[in-house]
């Protein structure tokens, strides 16, 4: 898929699950504010966190028919409500950590956010996925080196988070850097959300 300028595309753009940024997104140097512009950003979100943990559950039950509709159609009709799950997930993320200006979608993705997050929903996926629980745990355990990725990438996030204000209390604007670290472990975790609640998407890259 071709980036826009000013558009930062995931890497391997053959992979159907794509999340692009807008990097050229102008923060206030007020949200730079050390503590205090975390913590506003985080109090604000509370009714978008809210929504994601109903969808949460949600998914939780989808999971429990999702995969006799797989074992009998070769389809997961649910993919689309999974896509709404993780564009709404990236979005509110995208906005926790800087990488997006306007104040993030309250009860569902927004079409034009500056974060987006694509993939097919309607091909058809290899039935034998759908043998009862097998099929989710065998994908639990392929993934396990995509966590372990997860995790490390998590620590450096981590880490970074605490020096991320002065780029933005200095320059209006988060540095490529962290588009890089926090905008790949949002690209890899709905990508391998994607894989293991079987989207009909290849195995996922391990990569960020």
């Amino acid at each position: 898929m071709a980036a826009a300028i000013g558009t930062m595309p995931g890497p391997g753009d053959g992979y159907p699950v794509q999340v692009t940024f807008d990097t050229n997104q102008p923060i206030n140097r007020l949200w730079g504010i050390p503590i205090l512009g975390y913590a506003l950003r985080w109090i604000v979100l509370i009714p978008s966190f809210i929504v994601l943990t109903i969808a949460s559950i949600g998914i939780a039950f989808s999971l429990l028919v999702s995969w006799l509709m797989i074992l009998l159609l070769g389809k997961n009709p649910f993919a689309g409500f999974y896509l709404w799950f993780m564009a709404f997930a990236a979005q509110v993320a995208a906005y926790a950590f800087f990488l997006a200006a306007p104040m993030a979608p309250i009860l569902g993705p927004s079409p034009t956010y500056p974060v987006q997050v694509t993939m097919p929903t309607d091909a058809s996926i290899n039935r034998l996925w759908g043998i009862p629980w097998l099929g989710f745990l065998v994908r639990g355990f392929l993934i396990i080196p995509h966590a372990v990725l997860a995790f490390l990438v998590g620590i450096v996030a981590y880490v970074f988070a605490f020096v991320l204000w002065i780029p933005i209390l200095l320059n209006g604007r988060a540095p490529t850097l962290a588009y890089t670290i926090f905008g790949g472990l949002i690209r890899l975790q709905a990508r391998v959300y994607a894989w293991y609640l079987m989207c009909p998407v290849p195995y996922p890259p391990l990569s960020i």
